[in-house]
């Protein structure tokens, strides 16, 4: 669905319906809303700029085929909460079933808004891990976040073959070194800041986390 941008020879750009998408899944699933207003300015400049030709009908129903609702409901209804984009009413239609409450959307506005830097230090599985509330849930996380990361086959290329035990070993111990050095300053300094903006953040975020996963 790709179409010559007309600007660099022979290159293309996503067509408006999946540009859409791409920014509303940027900025939800990739990055928890950390990127400020730009999202929402790209989501009004695409529906100024393609206005009707825009069919909503194959954005609602591509979200749901790529599991992005949650994240297209979030960021279209910031858009029209914050900059005043007006969205059709099908497309609401469409995303009832994951449309955000109006505390959610509180949330997030505060978490959007947010300029304390905080996303360059925290990553989610240390956000996660500071809020867990038990140490079966801790441990869970820790094994998570210490064990290489099996990628499923998308049929693009070919399966990896499962790593030697050896080398299992050493990408554990390497993995460990790495999130010592980087995470238990971070948590303890949040452990005893109970009250802080710092903690306020993560649980903002985790909050939004577990949302769009459908938790």
């Amino acid at each position: 669905r790709a179409r010559p941008s007309g600007l660099a020879g022979n290159a293309s750009v996503l067509c408006a319906e999946d540009a859409l998408l791409h920014v509303c899944a940027h900025a939800t699933s990739s990055h928890h809303l950390e990127l400020g207003l730009r999202p929402l300015c790209d989501v009004a400049a695409l529906i100024a700029k393609y206005g009707d030709q825009l069919s909503w009908d194959a954005i609602t129903s591509r979200a749901v085929a790529w599991r992005c609702e949650r994240g297209v409901a979030l960021v279209l209804s910031l858009a029209q909460r914050l900059l005043g984009v007006e969205i059709p009413e099908r497309a609401w239609q469409a995303l009832a079933a994951v449309r955000p409450s109006d505390s959610l959307l509180v949330c997030a506005e505060e978490h959007l808004l947010d300029t304390s830097g905080m996303a360059a230090a925290v990553g989610s599985a240390a956000g996660r891990l500071f809020s867990a509330s038990s140490l079966r849930e801790r441990l869970r996380l820790v094994w998570r976040s210490l064990a290489p990361r099996q990628e499923t086959d998308s049929g693009l290329s070919p399966t990896p073959h499962p790593p030697e035990p050896a080398a299992r070993m050493a990408a554990l111990f390497r993995r460990a070194l790495y999130l010592i050095r980087r995470y238990p300053p971070l948590l303890v300094h949040l452990a005893f800041r109970r009250r802080s903006a710092d903690r306020s953040y993560i649980n903002r975020r985790n909050a939004l986390a577990a949302w769009l996963r459908g938790d």
